[in-house]
């Protein structure tokens, strides 16, 4: 095809030719169809009496010249046929020529459906690789954005909401259960949100004891999934406290037989309820000079007829504080601080800080103080409060103690069992609970 024709094609299909033109174009098109039609009907009858007569020809080819590939069809050039050859013989001699010279656009017609082919295959293969590229690509993308993200928002650096919702469930969990801490929390960011994990510890005699293995998911400010991996053999019973004026004869008596069965040697976690409601000073004082530690004060949390209502969970879900007060960022006093300058772009600092100080069985304003700063500390999260806590009203409780006060109406202790056995003749032990037992690990 030659180059003029060719460009006249392109402006056809781009539109500018005039109407004459186009005419002019679609008749030649017109012929080339045609012309193809009878070409391809020509081949494919040739084909078959050539495959026919494929064996005569090549005798009679043997001993006559060649026809030249570019020699013309109407024979001016060819050698003139032999005289006992018949007409008929005559034009099997031109099928070779023929089907070399038409059968080569056939040929050509074929390769160039095979490029076709194979083009549109890698064009193919080249469009799914580069939209698989493409989704790889953002899915990458979408990770590292997630992950810059989760690092702004929680904010790795000091009082960010890492370290706040690392200390609202340390805070929880030492609230809502007895003698039960989280140590060791660590936390770490990744693109599906924060992730919070720890060793929940008990004290037992004079060891801490890992009761627990404990995670919680944390994705903006709801805690999406949590789980205590216990590893004890089955998962221990909640340990209660009974409030003053409860009938509690029957239990509390067989609890204290089975702490006298106990040898010596050992020692014993134990729950007091108390006979009464003491403020924290008068419930402090009444362990002082006994054998033991107290581990957590149970604190009231509503009202006589709220606590003994049916169906509520106030005696089954109870309130309290540790011993140990639980610090907070804000109850911090900075005493020193310091940086120092190490290079061109780095520099190290150093804080010290001190909390206040508390007697072993005294400073009851200042424990009551840091109990309701914890309660306020976590009771706006109540999204993440439903992993360590989700069946706690905070805002009734906190609201109760605000205008109560607080009273202490039980006690968790540990120590030598027979020191323990001793206290079933105090008048303020009302009822005991016994937890876990050990052997002797009591440093005095």
């Amino acid at each position: 095809m030659s180059d003029p024709f060719r460009q006249k094609l392109q402006d056809y299909y781009d539109g500018k030719l005039s109407d004459e033109q186009r005419a002019e174009v679609e008749q030649e098109l017109n012929k080339l169809e045609q012309y193809q039609q009878y070409v391809g009907e020509q081949l494919d009858r040739d084909e078959q009496q050539y495959m026919g007569e494929q064996t005569d020809l090549d005798e009679q080819h043997s001993t006559e010249r060649p026809v030249n590939q570019d020699e013309p069809l109407n024979g001016n050039h060819a050698q003139q046929p032999d005289k006992d050859h018949s007409a008929s013989a005559a034009f099997p001699k031109l099928k070779p020529a023929f089907m070399r010279r038409y059968g080569q656009l056939y040929t050509d017609e074929r390769m160039d459906q095979k490029k076709v082919r194979r083009i549109m295959r890698r064009s193919k293969w080249r469009s799914r690789s580069g939209t698989a590229g493409i989704v790889i690509g953002a899915f990458f993308a979408f990770i590292f954005v997630c992950s810059i993200f989760n690092i702004i928002y929680y904010g790795i650096g000091e009082n960010g909401r890492l370290d706040t919702y690392r200390d609202v469930i340390r805070s929880a969990i030492a609230v809502t259960q007895p003698n039960v801490s989280l140590d060791s929390a660590g936390a770490n960011v990744d693109p599906t949100g924060l992730h919070i994990k720890g060793a929940m510890e008990k004290q037992i005699g004079s060891s801490q004891v890992k009761i627990a293995d404990y995670s919680v998911d944390i994705t903006f400010n709801f805690a999406r999934t949590y789980n205590t991996d216990w590893l004890t053999e089955s998962t221990p019973s909640r340990m209660s406290f009974q409030p003053p004026g409860s009938d509690v004869s029957n239990d509390s008596a067989a609890a204290w037989e089975r702490l006298g069965h106990l040898p010596e040697g050992t020692v014993v976690e134990a729950f007091i309820s108390f006979d009464k409601y003491y403020s924290t000073d008068q419930a402090l004082q009444l362990f002082k000079g006994r054998n033991m530690k107290p581990l957590w004060l149970a604190v009231r949390p509503g009202t006589d007829s709220d606590m003994n209502e049916s169906g509520s969970s106030m005696l089954s879900n109870v309130i309290g504080f540790p011993y140990e007060p639980l610090w907070h960022d804000s109850d911090q006093t900075l005493l020193h601080h310091s940086e120092e300058k190490i290079g061109w772009f780095s520099r190290t600092s150093s804080s010290s800080y001190s909390y206040p100080t508390v007697q072993d069985y005294g400073s009851g304003d200042i424990r009551n103080k840091n109990f309701l700063d914890t309660l306020h500390l976590i009771q706006p999260y109540k999204g993440i409060l439903r992993a360590p806590a989700p069946f706690y009203d905070f805002d009734r409780i906190t609201r109760y103690i605000e205008q109560n006060g607080v009273q202490i109406y039980g006690m968790a202790v540990t120590g030598p069992t027979k020191e323990v056995l001793k206290l079933k003749n105090e008048a303020f032990a009302h009822r005991i609970e016994l937890g876990e037992v050990r052997l002797w690990n009591w440093e005095d």
